[in-house]
Parts: structure tokens; C-alpha cells; sequence
């Protein structure tokens, strides 16, 4: 999931965290409670993006890699992502979003188009970040610049989100036999993407205030069991 992708519903992140109301009435479904722990399986390939002013550069490689981008000098500009993701100022997105994340919902029973969501690392529970899913789609969005660390130049931008889409069983369709396979919940998260993005600055002391990095990995989970 590319940054680009998640920040196109991040203005409904911003109104459900903030209590907005408006939009369509809400449509039925067959289920809509999507409670769960979810175990993530990350992909072994980084998406790196510096933006200088407008001008982008991406790079899609290895957590281990050394990306080379260049100035607007021409100058090249260095990053040995295994270094800058060990920085303890940075916290890369396999650390902002959990290896096993707990995903709550409120009012999981009142039928809605969307619900407001809280997420937390299930394994050694801390800092909750909110976000929500449209059940039109199954997308879910989270907004992590409140959680994924940093201080400085270091600290998270706005830009950092994570999302992904809801799976689902495939239904039954016996004519004698409920839609159970709704009825269960999701069964995973498909299509997952988490980025982080950090002022210019946190990587190369002598650039741009304006230019900003963002680190993206993609992921998929599992559901794993009920919140406890």
C-alpha cells in the first residue's frame, strides 16, 4: 500500500477521531465487527521516497540496503537504512505497527458505514492509536505521528499511517445455508501498508527543512483470536 494510496481517506481518519458526523445514511451489512488480535506478516521489501520540494525520488529495496539519493545540488545524499531505522530517534514502521496488534471498535453493533477503531501491540500493550474502517470498502486507516516515537527532527510527520483492507471467509452459498462466513468476522488484513515519514533533516543534517523521507512496508495478518 503506497503512502500516496492511504493518504486519500486520511481527511475521514480526521473527522472520526475528531467526532465528525455527515455523509450517507448508513447501509446494512451482513457484519461489521472487526475486534480481533492479528498476527502481521511484514514484506521484506522498503519503499524510501524523499520529497524535496515537489521533486520525488523512490527507491524500493532491502531493510538492510544503502539507498543513494541525490541533492538538489546534485549532491548525493546516503542512507544505510539498517543504521537510521536502529537510530533510537527513529521508529520505522515495523515498529509502529505491532507484529500482533489489537484492533477495538466502538459500538461494534449499531450498523454504520463507519466505525471509529483503537489499535495497540497486543503482546506488551502501551501507546493506543485511533483510526476507523469504511465498511463500504473494508479499509481501514490509522493515523501513528501520536505514536510511533522520535523527538526533534526526528519526530513522526502527520504522513504516517497505516491501513489495509479487511478480509473475509468465502461465503457459503448453499440454498439451505446462512451467509455464516460474514457473520464470523474478518478473517485477515489484505492489501496492509504502513508509512512513516520524518523531516529531511532526521536523515541529512544540511537539508531542506521542506523536504521530507517516508519509509513504507506492506503487510498482510492474520486474525488470530478475540481482544481479551
Amino acid at each position: 500500500m503506497r503512502l500516496r494510496t492511504l493518504l486519500v481517506p486520511a481527511t475521514l481518519l480526521t473527522l472520526a477521531c475528531a467526532g465528525g458526523d455527515g455523509g450517507p445514511a448508513p447501509t446494512p451489512a451482513a457484519d461489521q465487527d472487526v475486534r480481533g488480535v492479528y498476527d502481521v506478516a511484514w514484506s521484506d521489501d522498503l519503499t524510501i521516497r524523499l520529497d524535496i520540494g515537489g521533486a520525488v525520488q523512490e527507491h524500493t529495496v532491502g531493510a538492510d540496503e544503502v539507498v543513494t539519493f541525490n541533492a538538489p545540488d546534485g549532491t548525493p545524499l546516503e542512507l544505510d537504512l539498517a543504521a537510521y531505522c536502529a537510530d533510537p530517534a527513529v521508529t520505522c514502521p515495523s515498529e509502529a505497527w505491532p507484529a500482533s496488534v489489537a484492533i477495538d471498535q466502538d459500538d461494534p453493533t449499531v450498523v454504520q458505514d463507519l466505525h471509529t477503531l483503537r489499535a495497540w501491540d497486543a503482546d506488551t500493550p502501551a501507546a493506543v492509536v485511533s483510526g476507523l474502517v469504511d465498511h463500504t470498502t473494508d479499509q481501514l486507516l490509522f493515523g501513528l505521528d501520536g505514536a510511533s516515537g522520535g523527538s526533534g527532527s526526528c519526530a513522526a510527520l502527520a504522513l504516517s499511517l497505516a491501513g489495509g483492507t479487511f478480509a473475509y471467509a468465502a461465503a457459503d452459498t448453499g440454498a439451505d445455508t446462512a451467509d455464516t462466513a460474514a457473520e464470523a468476522g474478518p478473517v485477515g488484513i489484505v492489501d496492509g501498508g504502513v508509512a512513516v515519514g520524518w523531516a529531511g533533516l532526521c536523515a541529512w543534517s544540511g537539508l531542506a527543512v521542506a523536504a521530507t523521507l517516508s519509509v513504507e512496508t506492506s503487510y498482510e495478518a492474520a486474525r488470530v483470536g478475540a481482544l481479551e
